[in-house]
């Protein structure tokens, strides 16, 4: 009897010793049991996927052309406005004396160059006539005076006062002839005049460019990204006092690793979608390849187009990038976790030849995000392996399916 009970424990060992190692020796005999994934034709997605931000082309910056002070402020931050709206007001007080100023020094040259013509001139056209009166009565009374003298009738001292004044006559007739000349349409009077008259305008026109510097308007329609100034504020010419994102279309940047260039082209369609509104995609289209890496990041810049941007896009907005740069039906297709040792379009697999393993070159065409296209090496219903797979070539496993 007490035999028997010392046998019962060491059978109860033996049977718990083969149960532990029967899985072993199995595993041993027919191989570890593996996931097997199958080669198969579908519809085949190229893509490159990336985070982005939302950009224009280029913002305006609107800024103030003098000194001045800050009265009012019409606008703020996201709000949009039109081209020629008014966006800040400074104070006119200075401009406007000065408009007014140079206003009356206009209307002040305008008053002369009238003068000239209904006062100045006719008194100068009666001043030359008198003056020709006044030389034919000279001449007369000279050629009198000498008639005189000859029948000794007067003394010589008489003739001498009759040529002289026959001389201030003459004198006379010079300059009201002068006067005359100046006042008319094209003389030196008229010209000064003329001249007063187009600076006085000019100047009202300075005067009036000036004030409506006072009045700062959007030079584009679009959308205020920052406002920078409030009423009271001093500011200076040169100063960025708002900035407007222009109207037009948006663009997205971003960037890719260049181990994705391959396959990328100008006008390649793309689905994107703002991470502040997820679910809400639009399209874009690719429109700018870098031609350079950036050395440090490994990467390079693109940027697409959208011609038609939903309500909601806002300027810098984040948003997921979706590059479509191939799509292709019923091809032959190996999942990508099965790719080994990849090198441009080779890679190897491993194959399952009944039970057991076989490295397998494999030639790759469009790659997609979960799989591959196949264009040799595999064919329709073969099964391969993971590639990081515990297994190597002429092994034995027990393909299961995933």
């Amino acid at each position: 009897m007490k035999r028997k009970l010392l046998t019962l424990p060491r059978i109860i060992l033996a049977v718990l010793a083969l149960v532990i190692a029967l899985p072993l020796l199995v595993g041993r005999i027919l191989g570890p049991a593996v996931p097997a994934l199958e080669v198969a034709r579908g519809s085949l997605l190229q893509n490159v996927v990336t985070t982005g931000r939302v950009i224009t082309r280029h913002r305006v910056q609107v800024g103030s052309e003098i000194v001045g002070t800050v009265r009012e402020v019409t606008t703020d931050d996201g709000e949009r406005v039109l081209a020629g709206e008014p966006l800040v007001v400074l104070d006119d007080a200075l401009q406007r004396a000065g408009l007014s100023r140079a206003q009356a020094a206009l209307r002040q040259a305008e008053l002369r160059r009238e003068r000239l013509g209904e006062f100045d001139r006719p008194d100068a056209q009666a001043a030359l006539r008198e003056a020709r009166a006044a030389l034919a009565q000279a001449e007369r009374e000279a050629g009198s005076r000498e008639q005189l003298l000859a029948r000794n009738l007067i003394s010589a001292e008489e003739l001498d006062r009759s040529r002289l004044e026959l001389e201030r006559a003459q004198a006379v007739l010079e300059r009201a002839e002068l006067r005359n000349e100046t006042l008319v349409r094209g003389g030196n009077e008229w010209q000064l005049a003329e001249q007063a008259v187009a600076d006085a305008r000019h100047a009202v026109e300075l005067a009036a460019a000036e004030l409506a510097r006072t009045r700062i308007d959007s030079p584009v329609a679009g959308v205020v990204l920052r406002r920078r100034v409030e009423p009271g504020d001093t500011v200076q010419p040169g100063t960025p006092l708002l900035v407007i994102s222009p109207d037009g279309r948006l663009e997205i940047e971003a960037p890719v690793d260049e181990v994705s260039l391959e396959g990328l082209a100008i006008g390649q369609p793309a689905l994107v979608e703002a991470d502040a509104y997820p679910g809400r995609t639009f399209e874009a289209a690719l429109s700018f390849i870098s031609p350079q890496v950036d050395a440090e990041r490994g990467n390079l810049e693109l940027r697409l187009v959208v011609d038609e941007p939903p309500a909601f896009l806002r300027q810098d907005m984040t948003v997921s990038v979706d590059i479509r740069i191939g799509e292709r039906d019923a091809v032959l297709a190996v999942p990508n976790e099965a790719l080994r040792d990849l090198a441009g379009d080779r890679a190897r697999v491993w194959r399952l030849e009944g039970k057991r393993v076989e490295d397998r070159e494999v030639t790759l065409g469009l790659r997609g995000l979960a799989s591959s296209e196949v264009l040799s090496g595999l064919a329709e219903g073969d099964r391969v392996l993971s590639a990081n797979a515990p297994v190597e070539a002429g092994q034995r496993v027990r393909p299961r399916t995933p």
